[in-house]
């Protein structure tokens, strides 16, 4: 006995993102996916690439000079956000954040300028001497 198969049961075939469809379907459709959200979130901001939020950075940076301390409260809030981005964050706010500072280092012979933090005065004395 043989059996019939009908072209209306048949599943569509996929062929990467677009199905082909069955003469019975219609037309081409390409599979809908939800959009994926690329880019990096600090705060409440979003920005679409690494590279923004470096040009941030940077922007900090200009504004206050080597050795300045960041003083506007949207720079700041912008530091700490990003700062609980860091994968070791409980570490690096330990006891807490007075403010942040632009420092420059040398970082493996290359001389680097960068965002640091500064603890609260009542925690950067050694408890030993008074």
């Amino acid at each position: 006995m043989t059996r019939r198969l009908s072209l209306e049961r048949m599943p569509p075939v996929f062929f990467g993102r677009t199905t082909i469809p069955w003469p019975s379907q219609g037309r081409l459709r390409p599979e809908r996916r939800p959009p994926a959200r690329r880019g990096i979130t600090i705060g409440t901001t979003h920005y679409p690439t690494k590279e923004a939020v470096r040009n941030v950075c940077r922007g900090i940076v200009q504004r206050y000079g080597i050795g300045g301390d960041v003083t506007d409260p949207d720079d700041d809030a912008f530091c700490r956000h990003l700062l609980e981005c860091h994968p070791k964050y409980d570490l690096k706010r330990g006891a807490g954040i007075a403010h942040f500072r632009v420092i420059a280092h040398t970082d493996h012979g290359r001389r680097s300028i960068g965002l640091a933090l500064v603890r609260p005065q009542a925690f950067s004395r050694c408890t030993a001497h008074p």
